[in-house]
């Protein structure tokens, strides 16, 4: 069931949704919850009060609509996740 769910939220779009890094490899990025105002192929750029933190999809762990999802299954356009498969 969590991976539909998980899926779900890959293929909706996560610009405009709250998320919270619950880990990195940078401690001073752990804890960091904002909204997602921008996606690049590698990057998620998140609204904090009044600055924009930019972080590495490939090295974080996001909290997203209380799901834990992996930044390597956000790698990529967000146009390219409505197609691509998912091995979960």
């Amino acid at each position: 069931m969590s991976a539909r769910k998980i899926l779900a939220v890959l293929r909706s779009g996560i610009i405009g949704k709250e998320v919270e890094v619950l880990a990195s490899p940078d401690p001073s990025l752990i804890g960091v919850r904002g909204e997602v105002i921008d996606e690049t192929r590698k990057t998620l750029k998140i609204l904090r009060g009044s600055k924009a933190v930019v972080l590495a999809k490939e090295n974080v762990v996001l909290l997203i609509d209380g799901l834990r999802v992996d930044g390597k299954l956000l790698l990529g356009r967000p146009e390219e996740r409505l197609k691509k498969r998912y091995k979960i």
